[in-house]
């Protein structure tokens, strides 16, 4: 089990809009930018547009990994290795073929991930982890939601046993949890990563880039206290 901090994924979709440059060039101690994509055929749309992942991995001097939510075809794996992100992680319901998929987007060039929603068994992703360098476990569905703590957790160890019975590479992501207890609990469990959404405040787009620092730092600090209490 983990004991040490799990790395910090900053989502990029709760920046201001007009003013996310300036925070991705800024020195906020993340360790990358999450970028994920909006589906096309949701209303409202939420997430980022495929132009600006593409700006923002352009200007951003950390690594940038994408969620892209569907996968229809050859044409999007292509368009998605061209927006400039090493990591590119599909949703696996959103992909009718994944295994060909992944492995098209690691000829690509591209750190090839999968991510599941909770209500998805792990076992549909079994034959896929000797492919991936990542696995995204989303805590709510889509639409939000609170996340629930006992499935979380659970898929968390048990998805970190069979990677280390199996001796896979591939690291577990926690995506979603505004509850720092729960990602302590999760980190301890085995989690490498934790995506961190709505770090900000509100009035993010009234705040020097240089904050992002401040609250990441503070983030940072409540979940080693997590950590070592879970």
């Amino acid at each position: 089990m983990a004991s040490t901090l799990p790395k910090i994924s900053l989502s990029a979709a709760s920046l201001p809009l007009l003013r996310m440059e300036p925070f991705l060039q800024a020195d906020t101690g993340t360790d990358e930018w999450f970028l994920p994509l909006g589906d096309p055929s949701e209303t409202p749309l939420r997430g980022l547009g495929a132009d600006t992942v593409r700006a923002a991995a352009s200007v951003a001097p950390l690594p940038c990994h994408v969620l892209a939510p569907v996968c229809p075809g050859s044409a999007v794996l292509e368009a998605l290795a061209a927006l400039g992100c090493p990591r590119v992680t599909l949703q696996l319901e959103g992909c009718p073929h994944p295994h060909r998929a992944l492995g098209r987007l690691r000829d690509l060039g591209v750190s090839p991930g999968v991510a599941l929603f909770p209500g998805t068994p792990l076992t549909k992703a079994d034959y896929l982890l000797p492919l991936v360098d990542r696995v995204v476990l989303l805590s709510a569905e889509p639409g939000g939601g609170a996340p629930a703590a006992g499935p979380l957790t659970e898929r968390v160890k048990l998805l970190g046993e069979y990677l280390r019975y199996q001796e896979l590479r591939a690291e577990i992501v926690v995506h979603g949890c505004a509850d720092v207890a729960l990602m302590g609990r999760a980190a301890r469990l085995g989690a490498h990563w934790v995506v961190v959404e709505d770090l900000l405040p509100a009035d993010a787009r009234d705040l020097p880039p240089e904050s992002c620092r401040v609250h990441l730092d503070q983030f940072r600090g409540a979940l080693s206290t997590a950590i070592r209490i879970a």
